[in-house]
């Protein structure tokens, strides 16, 4: 099954930014009876508009997973 995730910031009567990524819900390989996303789109962040100070440690190696 496919689905969007849909983060978003939006500022009250102002403006807003919505990151869309299409994900596939696929059974987890390593635990079993459990599920996890796979990533359907593959469009980078742009990572000048990213504040690093507040990415946890996960965080941040998500992105740079993802860019690789």
């Amino acid at each position: 099954m496919c689905v969007s995730n849909e983060p978003g910031f939006y500022k009250d009567y102002e403006y807003g930014i919505r990151i869309e990524n299409v994900i596939m819900v696929v059974n987890h390989n390593k635990l079993e009876n459990s599920l996890k996303f796979d990533n359907l789109t593959f469009c980078p962040y742009e990572r000048l508009l990213i504040d690093k100070s507040l990415l946890s440690p996960a965080d941040e190696a998500f992105l740079n997973d993802f860019h690789r």
